[in-house]
């Protein structure tokens, strides 16, 4: 694991603040979200290695400018310039990438919300060379015949995933620890009602 600590570039974008109730909005609020993630990365203006056009894209997606075509290939941009410029493949972390679709679907534009994310998800992780891994977090349950149908090597964990549980909540030895000692040195557990 300390091999590939601060090794590689990151992107880190969160859905968790995209919930509205009309498409327009939703896109807008993506628009931004991404905006900023190119902004962690305005460094890149002064590389060497980015031309007119690159700089005119970043630009436009910097400031919610770009159309939806930009912003669906807006991923594989900001991970190929970041690979061009650190030399190292792109970390993608992206967190609750499903909540702009469970509003989607409870206020019905769901169809115009999984094109966006289909075409967004897809031109970031599927078949990027500039990728070096891409992580993605979410409560519902990845299928590969939606969203992600077409994307290869897609790993899917749970918190009931039995190799990643120690990683998710507590451990019952940690729990043990947690919990204050009673009587007979036994951990007690105390609940607390409002």
């Amino acid at each position: 694991v300390r091999d590939h600590f601060a090794r590689y570039p990151v992107i880190a974008l969160s859905l968790k603040d995209v919930k509205t109730q009309r498409w327009a909005e939703c896109q807008q609020a993506l628009a931004l979200v991404i905006a900023d993630a190119f902004a962690e990365h305005r460094a890149l203006l002064q590389a060497a290695t980015l031309d007119a056009d690159d700089r005119a894209a970043f630009e436009r997606i910097r400031s919610a400018q770009a159309s939806a075509v930009e912003l669906w290939r807006s991923l594989r941009l900001l991970a190929r310039l970041l690979h061009q410029a650190y030399g190292q493949p792109v970390l993608l972390l992206l967190d609750e990438y499903d909540t702009p679709l469970q509003s989607a679907y409870v206020h019905g534009y769901y169809d115009d919300a999984v094109e966006f994310m289909r075409n967004f998800l897809s031109a970031g992780l599927k078949d990027n060379p500039h990728l070096w891994k891409g992580v993605l977090t979410g409560v519902l349950r990845v299928a590969r015949d939606s969203i992600f149908s077409g994307l290869n090597h897609l790993s899917v964990s749970s918190v009931l995933s039995p190799e990643y549980a120690p990683s998710f909540g507590f451990t019952e030895d940690e729990v043990r620890a947690l919990l204050p000692a009673g009587p007979e040195g036994e951990a007690q557990l105390a609940v607390v009602r409002d």
